[in-house]
């Protein structure tokens, strides 16, 4: 007989164990109506078991095999509302990590294209730089051959214009160069080393 009360002090606290945790679920968000009716319908039933038992372990008129009856049944709710709850945590974590995953993705993307829209408006610029020069070429080129400009100073501009225009590229092109891999904004440096790296 104290085999008995023994396995159902233990089967008490296991009880109340599972109990407070399906208590603590129950008041946590995220869960659905269909968990929330299911760890309700648990709860009322390893409350009702739980009740059985403390009559059980107070001398009860109930033979000893139906105690054991009771006490198996009991302890199948148990394992019943542990699976339960090990399912609902399991789901919880999965959400958990899909979600992780789904923002991670999410702020790759927005970073993805961040940098490549910086990128194709960085050579926008030095493509409108390029036609701008272009453009002045050919004015002096028209005001020289109608006669409107002396030679020297048709030189002078075409060739400040054309040195200006490739110290401009080349000043871009190296700083487009000199940028990382994963955020057009900022610059690599060979005597940093941590921001060395490409």
């Amino acid at each position: 007989m104290s085999n008995i009360t023994n396995s159902g002090v233990e089967l008490s606290n296991k009880l109340n164990a599972v109990i407070g945790k399906l208590s603590t679920s129950l008041s946590s968000p995220g869960y659905s109506e269909t968990q929330k009716a299911n760890m309700i319908d648990m709860l009322g039933q390893l409350q009702g078991a739980q009740l059985s038992s403390i009559g059980y372990m107070a001398g009860s008129n109930l033979g000893t095999a139906e105690t054991i009856d009771k006490a198996e049944m009991a302890n199948k709710f148990l394992n019943d509302a542990q699976q339960l709850l090990d399912d609902m945590y399991t789901q919880d974590g999965n959400t958990l990590n899909y979600l992780k995953t789904a923002k991670s993705t999410k702020l790759k993307e927005t970073q993805f294209n961040n940098y490549f829209s910086q990128k194709y408006n960085y050579n926008i610029a030095i493509m409108k730089i390029l036609v701008l020069t272009s453009i002045l070429i050919m004015i002096c080129i028209l005001l020289y051959t109608r006669n409107l400009m002396p030679k020297f100073l048709y030189v002078s501009l075409v060739s400040m214009i054309v040195a200006i225009t490739i110290i401009v590229i080349v000043t871009m092109l190296i700083s487009e160069y000199r940028r990382t891999n994963t955020d057009f904004s900022k610059f690599w440096w060979f005597f940093n080393p941590e921001t060395s790296l490409k």
